[in-house]
């Protein structure tokens, strides 16, 4: 990132491929919600939406640093593809 608010910042971001997570650790809440808003509007301009991510809950990680895992959803979880199919069938 280029932002003049990450200089001097032990920031990073990893993405883990096999489970589609992406790990964010950082030093503070702020630069959580910074990082986490770059992300949601990169994936806008690509046309992609944000709702496809879970974000979960900060963890403490080592030291004064903070660590947030977000899931990338692929397709629908039983949940939803349950009541789509509820609905269409009333529909019929």
């Amino acid at each position: 990132m280029n932002r003049y608010d990450f200089n001097d910042s032990k920031s990073t971001i990893e993405l883990e491929k096999k489970t589609n997570v992406v790990t964010i650790v950082t030093e503070n809440d702020m630069r959580v919600k910074a990082i986490q808003d770059a992300i949601i509007s990169r994936m806008v301009k690509q046309g992609l939406d944000p709702k496809a991510m879970d974000f979960g809950k900060e963890i403490a990680a080592s030291g004064n640093m903070i660590r947030k895992e977000i899931k990338v959803k692929q397709g629908l979880d039983q949940d939803a593809a349950k009541k789509i199919v509820k609905k269409l069938k009333i529909a019929d």
